[in-house]
């Protein structure tokens, strides 16, 4: 299940590219997760945007998959985000308890 504010474009690409390498690999699945998926051993997915475009920075995957020049640009787009994001972060930071800041209100509530 993707993030709803993905580009489906780009979800459907990376799921896609990703099972083909798993099916040329031969690459077995994990077993199902049956109990609460966030006390399990495995390994965490990246749990913010920051942290998403280090994993992706490292990841040969998808520059191969992809391509440099495209990849290259995502990480363009998205630190530029993360640079809008950290300077109204530092001029207005969100009132203690709240989990959203006006800016992403600003930023992501019209467009997605």
């Amino acid at each position: 299940m993707g993030e709803p504010a993905a580009n489906p474009y780009l979800y459907m690409a990376a799921n896609i590219a990703a099972g083909i390498d798993g099916i040329r690999r031969q690459a077995q699945p994990p077993p199902p997760v049956d109990a609460d998926p966030y006390v399990t051993q495995n390994p965490m997915l990246p749990t913010s945007l920051a942290d998403a475009v280090g994993a992706l920075e490292k990841d040969d995957f998808f520059r191969a998959a992809f391509g440099g020049t495209l990849v290259d640009y995502l990480l363009q787009m998205k630190r530029a985000e993360l640079a809008r994001y950290d300077a109204a972060m530092a001029e207005n930071p969100p009132p203690d308890g709240q989990d959203v800041s006006d800016w992403e209100m600003r930023e992501y509530f019209e467009f997605y």
